[in-house]
C-alpha cells in the first residue's frame, strides 16, 4: 500500500468541531465553532506536521488498515470563509490505540497516532478527555 500525499492545509478561517451521536445517528452534531486566527494557526499546524507531512511507519500499516474503516468520534472540519477544505478526525483504531484521518474530496490519509498526539489534538480543540470518552461511550 503506497503512503498517500496530500497537500499541507493553508487559508483555515473557521473550524467546526462536530461529533458522532449514537443516540440520533447523525455525524455532524456541532460540539463548537473555533474562529480565533491562533487556535485555528495551532491546529493547522499540528494536522500538517503530524498527518499530512509525515510517511506512515511500515509498523503502522496493520493497524491503520483496522482503522480505515473506522468512525471517528470527533471531526474536525476546515473552512476557509464558506469553502469547506477538509475534514480531520479522531477516533479508536479498534486495537487499543487511535487514529487520525484527514478526509479531502475522495482523497484521505490515516495515521495511528500515540496517546500522547491524541491528548495534544484533543486540547487544541479544547475538547477534554472525560468529554472524548462521554462521546465515545453514547453519554
Amino acid at each position: 500500500m503506497k503512503s498517500t500525499t496530500l497537500p499541507d492545509i493553508s487559508n483555515v478561517t473557521r473550524v467546526d468541531v462536530t461529533y458522532f451521536n449514537l443516540a440520533t445517528g447523525s455525524g455532524n452534531d456541532l460540539l463548537k465553532s473555533i474562529t480565533a486566527p491562533q487556535e485555528i494557526s495551532s491546529i493547522i499546524v499540528f494536522i500538517n506536521t503530524n498527518l499530512l507531512s509525515k510517511s506512515d511507519g511500515a509498523s503502522d500499516w496493520c493497524r491503520i488498515l483496522r482503522a480505515q474503516d473506522r468512525s471517528t468520534i470527533l471531526n474536525v472540519n476546515l473552512y476557509e470563509g464558506d469553502e469547506y477544505k477538509g475534514v480531520c478526525g479522531i477516533g479508536p483504531d479498534g486495537n487499543g490505540g487511535f487514529f487520525l484521518k484527514y478526509h479531502y474530496y475522495g482523497q484521505s490519509k490515516v495515521k495511528c497516532v500515540s496517546n500522547r498526539e491524541k491528548e495534544e489534538f484533543l486540547g487544541l480543540i479544547g475538547v477534554s478527555e472525560e468529554k472524548y470518552q462521554d462521546l465515545f461511550n453514547g453519554l
